[in-house]
């Protein structure tokens, strides 16, 4: 008797999505793994047609990770919790979750053919680097989708994503309540859809105080990884930039590299310069002084998106949704009143 799609998978260690992009011969399955999977189908008696493979992998979900170039999603603690809250909830309605790594560089129709064809129920796409007209690649598929930390602006895909504006005005805010009113930005060399709305959030609460826009003298562009913030610190302190007294950053990584290039250079903190950043990363609690935040319910917009997309697969919803998570103020030692 011939073992199942599924048992094959499971006595492989394989995805299930893997099994039936190999019996159906698309591409992006490596040759070592094509020959792994047919060996594995010999010496187990599996012997299933193509549509009998396909329609035996059962509810399957597959998390997709668009890559731009990788400066922003990264192993982080802030993608991995997203990641948890994704398993958690996919578990939790019945479904096996796969994951699929699709790269601008390569190519995107070809990448999103591999998808539509390998069984899967739906997407999770995780689009926080990805631009709308990227989006509409995916949109004719007729594979149901949620997207994930990203508003693009469509009526036709669920997006769950970060209240950016409100929790960067939010952020501003708490600095104006201190007194704040020379207030500067630092901004990810690394632009995306989040830190345009996170800036902004910021232009509009300096409006409340009767400043139009953010100055442009306190707008420092700041690399994306620790490492390169700190180096792009350094060189605006080097050469001679003015500085306010206070700054709101685009997310934890670049405001704590700046932080140790500024406190290098001798300035004291919050005493000199106080800062905030955006979504809570574990590292918040380790910089000198800790840092005040904008904490992200992260596990949350995984959980949300998986619940929705279960809904769009069960054809519960007529309409797409876009559901906003707000973020909260975490008070740390890094902002003082002045």
């Amino acid at each position: 008797m011939s073992i199942t799609a599924k048992e094959l998978a499971d006595i492989l260690g394989i995805s299930p999505s893997t099994i039936s992009l190999v019996f159906n011969g698309k591409p992006g399955i490596s040759e070592s793994t094509i020959k792994w999977v047919q060996d594995g189908a010999a010496q187990y008696g599996s012997a299933r047609t193509k549509k009998d493979m396909t329609s035996e992998l059962g509810k399957i979900i597959t998390y997709v990770i668009y890559c731009r170039d990788g400066s922003i999603v990264s192993d982080t603690a802030f993608f991995s919790t997203v990641m948890q809250g994704i398993e958690y909830e996919a578990r939790r309605l019945g479904y096996k979750l796969a994951i699929f790594t699709l790269y601008e560089s390569a190519d995107l129709a070809e990448q999103i053919e591999t998808l539509r064809i390998s069984g899967t129920s739906g997407l999770v796409l995780l689009a926080t680097e990805m631009d709308k007209s990227k989006l509409e690649s995916f949109s004719a598929r007729g594979i149901p989708i949620v997207v994930i930390d990203n508003n693009l602006i469509t009526n036709n895909i669920d997006t769950v994503y970060i209240n950016n504006v409100q929790s960067a005005y939010c952020a501003v805010e708490y600095l104006i309540s201190k007194g704040h009113i020379n207030i500067g930005y630092l901004a990810s060399s690394s632009r995306i859809n989040n830190f345009s709305e996170r800036e902004l959030g910021l232009a509009l609460a300096l409006q409340t105080i009767g400043i139009g826009e953010i100055n442009p003298k306190y707008r420092f562009d700041i690399g994306s990884t620790s490492d390169t913030a700190y180096r792009s610190m350094k060189k605006h302190i080097e050469a001679g930039c003015t500085f306010p007294t206070a700054f709101f950053a685009d997310n934890d990584i670049i405001a704590a590299g700046s932080m140790r290039a500024l406190k290098e250079a001798g300035y004291k903190m919050p005493g000199d310069i106080s800062i905030i950043g955006f979504d809570d990363m574990p590292l918040c609690e380790f910089t000198e002084p800790p840092l005040t935040t904008m904490k992200v319910p992260k596990s949350t917009l995984g959980i949300l998106s998986v619940g929705q997309l279960d809904k769009r697969i069960r054809n519960d919803n007529s309409c797409s949704l876009s559901i906003a998570v707000s973020s909260e103020l975490v008070r740390r030692e890094s902002v003082r009143q002045i």
